[in-house]
């Protein structure tokens, strides 16, 4: 991981309240996440998502969650090894596990996503880029929304200022044309 994606986990890991059921997007911005959460003291987390992945793994095996429901997982190799008749982490359907009024029930639960870009309103694009359809919104737009009507949930973009080249600005008067992922 690179500063900029050590900041990003460093900031997640302070809005993240210990105990949170917590869901995490997919992307090289969750990279440092696990140390985010571990050098914040963040404790006794659960982890219900729709894609488990390497970065969760590493959360549980630095002891800052404790268990996991998933749809799916896509990794590693050693992710798989791990996940291998693992107690830990349990297989659900994703429809089970994106239900936003199931989400809406957990309370503290927590939605980590990035995006493309976010507008000043703070509507986010997670699927265009300025030449078209880059992306796939995934659960966004259900664990947002969920995670927004939980008692003590919390709905967070994480997200570079600028893009990769460092010439665009992420956050922007006017998103790509398209449609809103998340309002």
């Amino acid at each position: 991981t690179n500063e900029v994606d050590q900041k990003i986990g460093l900031n997640i890991g302070r809005l993240v309240d210990s105990g949170a059921t917590l869901q995490i997007g997919i992307g090289n911005v969750f990279g440092a996440v696990p140390e985010g959460l571990r050098l914040s003291g963040k404790t006794n987390l659960k982890i219900s998502t729709e894609m488990f992945g390497d970065h969760m793994m590493e959360m549980m095996k630095n002891g800052t969650a404790i268990q996991a429901e998933t749809g799916f997982a896509f990794g590693s190799g050693n992710l798989y090894k791990w996940l291998n008749n693992n107690d830990q982490v349990s297989f659900v359907s994703t429809e089970y596990v994106n239900s936003p009024g199931r989400v809406a029930q957990i309370p503290n639960f927590h939605a980590v996503n990035t995006a493309l870009q976010v507008d000043l309103y703070g509507q986010v694009n997670a699927t265009m880029g300025p030449d078209g359809r880059i992306s796939s919104p995934g659960g966004q737009v259900e664990f947002m929304s969920g995670a927004s009507r939980s008692e003590g949930g919390k709905a967070i973009i994480a997200i570079r200022s600028t893009a990769k080249n460092e010439t665009l600005s992420t956050i922007n008067l006017k998103l790509y044309d398209g449609p809103i992922t998340t309002p």
